[in-house]
């Protein structure tokens, strides 16, 4: 991802990241490396048009891309353990236990790689800010999901 001047703004963010309990320490040979790797992988795989982790296997499988990207493209079974590190069931089920009785949706708190993840996003939304100064409309899609 780049900003309107075509500079990296993650570039130097990923110290939210530093010692949070997700880290992988060193991937198996032919593996994303870093939380940046994986974040760019499911770019590329939502671009590609890919719906589940197994689309993965078909990005993998293009040599070119591991090219153009500087890394290899994850397995689906490394993307899932990598998304699972956000996941706390003990968060969620403490958000259901508190959920009242008339009430059907809960968030639960965030565990600290969702806040770590947090951090991330702030910064990179802070130096694109700095960086785009002159720009004073900026969209944020979160989430474009088209629900058929």
């Amino acid at each position: 991802m780049r900003d309107c001047a075509g500079r990296d703004p993650a570039a130097g963010a990923g110290g939210a990241f530093a010692g949070r309990p997700w880290e992988r320490g060193t991937p198996p040979p032919g593996e994303a490396t870093g939380e940046a790797s994986y974040v760019e992988s499911f770019l590329v795989l939502n671009a590609a048009g890919g719906d589940c982790l197994e689309d993965f296997d078909q990005l993998r499988a293009d040599a070119g891309l591991s090219e153009l990207l500087g890394h290899a493209v994850p397995s689906a079974e490394a993307a899932r353990k990598f998304l699972y590190q956000f996941h706390d069931g003990e968060k969620i089920e403490q958000a259901q236990q508190a959920l009242a009785a008339e009430r059907v949706s809960y968030i639960p708190e965030e565990n600290p790689a969702l806040q770590g993840l947090a951090q991330v996003n702030q910064a990179v939304v802070r130096e694109l800010g700095r960086r785009c100064a002159e720009q004073k409309i900026a969209t944020l899609d979160v989430d474009a999901t088209i629900i058929e």
